[in-house]
């Protein structure tokens, strides 16, 4: 009897040696999130866009993946290291326009002004000024690709997300204590712009100079046109002036 137990356990033993590992992602020879943290099409969505962008592109150190099919509670905005493959979280915003209800999940994106919505695609960081309106320093973004070409236009933007009375609607106190229908945490919404908690933006500041590659996804979010929309002719993203 003992016999035919060690016959088993030797069978089965294989099969628990041999830990689930993330499908290898390797660019320039470097592989990429080791740990499986970014979802693997939209990982290969984002090398696929770089390569078509990368004459507009400057900072080769790292790039920066944003998936929005996850709920804003949870870290989604993907800093990835070109050079050793290392990724860091955090959290970021979606905007109104794409989470009319509140869910705390994006379910639509739109290019359009006036939308208040996100875009997906590729994006490049631009110069930092001083935003009154965020109550931050923010960062310009061009959008670089049809499904999100207005972005410069419509002030689409990295800020803190700061609130006149104090509050950071991306921070985790903020998410702790706003709870969905589903009980479920989550951030505040933006008005499209990709909003962080004060030190998440600290980071990316330091981190994404001028020049730096973003990808935001999945492509699968079905794109909206709002029935208002901003006044033909009024002037794009009028606020702020650069200060670096």
């Amino acid at each position: 009897m003992l016999g035919l137990a060690l016959i088993a356990l030797a069978w089965a033993a294989p099969a628990c040696a041999h830990a689930w590992r993330p499908p290898r992602v390797a660019r320039a020879g470097v592989v990429l999130d080791r740990r499986g943290l970014i979802e693997r099409r939209l990982l290969r969505a984002a090398l696929a866009s770089l390569k078509v962008h990368r004459r507009q592109v400057t900072n080769w150190r790292r790039i920066a993946v944003a998936d929005l099919s996850r709920p804003s509670s949870q870290p989604r905005f993907y800093v990835l290291n070109l050079h050793d493959g290392s990724v860091r979280l955090v959290v970021t915003t979606h905007g109104k326009g794409s989470d009319p209800d509140q869910t705390g999940r994006a379910v639509r994106v739109s290019n359009a002004p006036g939308s208040l919505a996100s875009s997906v695609g590729a994006y490049l960081t631009g110069e930092a000024y001083e935003s009154p309106a965020h109550l931050s320093q923010a960062v310009r973004l061009d959008g670089l690709d049809p499904t999100d070409s207005n972005a410069r236009c419509r002030c689409i933007v990295m800020h803190e997300a700061n609130r006149a009375d104090g509050q950071n609607y991306a921070s985790a106190a903020w998410i702790k204590a706003h709870l969905g229908a589903d009980g479920v945490g989550q951030a505040g919404r933006s008005d499209g712009c990709f909003a962080f908690a004060g030190e998440d933006m600290a980071y990316v500041m330091r981190r994404m100079t001028p020049g730096t590659f973003i990808y935001a996804g999945p492509a699968s979010l079905p794109e909206f046109t709002p029935e208002t929309g901003t006044a033909a002719g009024q002037a794009c993203c009028p606020e702020g002036k650069a200060t670096s």
